[in-house]
């Protein structure tokens, strides 16, 4: 169960990275119409895979039994970088 667990965090995570590289590559090159386009056709997608990526994340911080200086790193940086993306992509605001 742990490993089935384990990739499909990964597998989900990739999905989440692709997702928002796509919607910060159409931000930076100032496509609104595309990014609105493309952030309205993947609204619901986004949100399982956010919650899946959340769930599964926990389940596997419960149950790995291996709590190391890197797995609060990586708490840390998701709980930053989720609010900046989501007042960056809202804004439509680069810090370029």
């Amino acid at each position: 169960m742990f490993k089935g667990m384990l990739h499909t965090h990964i597998t989900v995570v990739i999905i989440f990275l692709i997702i928002y590289l796509i919607k910060t590559l159409l931000l930076l090159l100032n496509k609104n119409e595309a990014l609105d386009s493309f952030t309205k056709k993947v609204k619901v997608p986004e949100m399982i895979i956010s919650t899946l990526f959340l769930g599964t994340g926990i389940y596997l911080w419960i149950y790995s039994g291996n709590v190391g200086p890197w797995l609060y790193i990586k708490v840390a940086a998701v709980l930053v970088s989720i609010p900046l993306a989501v007042i960056g992509f809202k804004r439509k605001n680069k810090i370029l």
